[in-house]
C-alpha cells in the first residue's frame, strides 16, 4: 500500500508516496493493449464514440484477475485519486515517455497546476509526468482531476481488444469511423432508433508521476550499481538506470474502469471542443463580434453520456447495438448514463 508521509519539508499537504522508482520497470505485454471500456454519445451533436484503455485489462475480461501493470502496487484501490507519486522517481517504465514536467514554485499559487498538486512539493522538487507512447497528456486545467493520457483515433481501420465470453481478449477492428451508426433505445414503452455519426475511438491511459530533486540525480550518477525496484508482477530491468526521457507503465483496477470511462468522456469533450474551435477559426472571417467563439463552458444542451456495451464484430458498415446493449431515454429524450454493476463500489 502507498505510504503517506509529511517528511521534514515545507509541503503543506500530506504526501502520498508509493515507493522509489530508480530503474526501468517492464510491465507484462498485455498491459499495453488498448481494451474496450465503454462508449459515449453526445445527443446534441449527434455523435457516437467508443473508449478503450491502455494499461487496463479489467475492462476487457472482468472474470479474470488483472496483471499488475504498476510497479510497487498490489491493489489499485490504494492509489485511487490524484496526488500519488514515486520518489525518488528517476526512470519512467518501458514504453512510456516524459510528457510534462512541473517544478515547485510554478502555478502562481494554485493548488492544482498542470495536473499536479502543488502544495505537496518539497523545496527544489520537480515532477515528471509519464504517458504511454503515442498518447498526449491532458492535465484538465481548471479542475481538481488528475491528468490522463489520451488520443483520438479518427481514421479507418482502428483496432482495440475486447473480451469474448468473459474469458479471452480478442482483437476488434472498426472500419466505419466517420459513418452513421444506428442505436436502438426504449422510450415510453416503445422501441425507437436514432442515427449518430461514429466520430472517433478514444484511447486513454493513466499517468505516472515521478518526483525528484537535484541531490537524487547526483546520487544516481555517483552510484556504482543501479538500485533494484521490486514489482508486484512483471519483469524488472536490473541494469543501469535510465533518464527521465524513458518510457513508463501504469495500470488501473476494477473500480478505475468507470473512472477511465469518465475520463475518456471528458477527454472526448475537450477534443471535440478543440476541433470545433479550429473549424470555426478556419471557416469564419475575422470579427470582433463572434458571440459563441471560444466559449469555456459546455453548451447547456450538450449532454455527453456513458454507455457500457460489449462490441461485436461488425458485419456491415452500419453498427447497431443488440437488444442486450440497448439503453433507454427519459421521457424528454435525454440520453441516460448506465454503468454496469461491476463498476459500483
Amino acid at each position: 500500500m502507498a505510504s503517506r508521509t509529511s517528511a521534514s519539508t515545507t509541503a503543506t499537504r500530506l504526501r502520498q508516496l508509493i515507493a522509489p522508482l530508480t530503474t526501468t520497470y517492464h510491465a507484462p505485454p498485455v498491459c499495453s493493449s488498448c481494451t474496450f471500456v465503454g462508449a459515449a454519445t453526445d445527443p446534441a451533436a449527434e455523435t457516437y464514440s467508443e473508449i478503450c484503455a491502455m494499461y487496463n485489462t479489467v475492462g476487457g475480461c472482468r472474470g479474470q484477475s488483472p496483471p499488475m501493470c504498476l510497479p510497487h502496487v498490489t491493489n489499485y484501490q490504494d492509489i485511487a485519486g490524484p496526488g500519488y507519486f514515486y520518489s525518488p522517481g528517476l526512470a519512467c517504465p518501458s514504453g512510456w515517455w516524459t510528457a510534462a514536467t512541473v517544478t515547485s514554485g510554478q502555478g502562481s499559487g494554485r493548488v492544482m497546476f498542470n495536473g499536479v498538486i502543488m502544495d505537496t512539493f518539497l523545496p527544489g522538487e520537480t515532477a515528471a509526468i509519464c504517458c504511454p507512447q503515442d498518447l498526449t497528456y491532458q492535465p484538465f486545467n481548471g479542475t481538481s482531476m488528475a491528468g490522463y493520457c489520451t488520443k483520438g483515433i479518427v481514421t479507418n481501420p482502428a483496432s482495440y481488444m475486447s473480451c469474448s465470453g468473459n474469458t479471452v481478449l480478442v482483437a476488434m477492428t472498426r472500419t466505419n469511423l466517420g459513418q452513421p451508426v444506428t442505436i436502438s433505445y426504449s422510450q415510453a414503452t416503445q422501441m425507437k432508433t436514432t442515427i449518430m455519426n461514429f466520430t472517433s475511438i478514444f484511447a486513454t491511459g493513466p499517468t505516472i508521476q515521478l518526483n525528484y530533486r537535484a541531490q537524487d540525480l547526483t546520487s544516481l550518477s555517483s552510484s556504482t550499481s543501479s538500485s533494484s525496484t521490486s514489482a508486484a508482477s512483471g519483469a524488472q530491468d536490473a541494469g543501469s538506470s535510465r533518464s527521465l526521457s524513458g518510457g513508463a507503465a501504469a495500470g488501473v483496477g476494477v473500480g478505475a474502469v468507470c473512472v477511465l470511462v469518465g475520463v475518456g468522456l471528458v477527454a472526448a469533450w475537450f477534443w471535440r471542443r478543440r476541433r470545433r474551435s479550429k473549424a470555426q477559426t478556419e471557416s469564419q472571417p475575422p470579427s470582433d463580434h463572434i458571440s459563441a467563439y471560444g466559449k469555456p463552458e459546455l453548451e447547456a444542451t450538450v449532454n455527453p453520456t456513458v454507455i457500457l456495451v460489449e462490441p461485436e464484430p461488425e458485419a456491415a458498415p452500419i453498427f447497431e447495438l443488440d437488444g442486450a446493449s440497448r439503453h433507454e431515454l427519459d421521457g424528454d429524450g435525454t440520453m441516460r448514463s448506465e454503468i454496469d454493476s461491476h463498476c459500483r463500489s
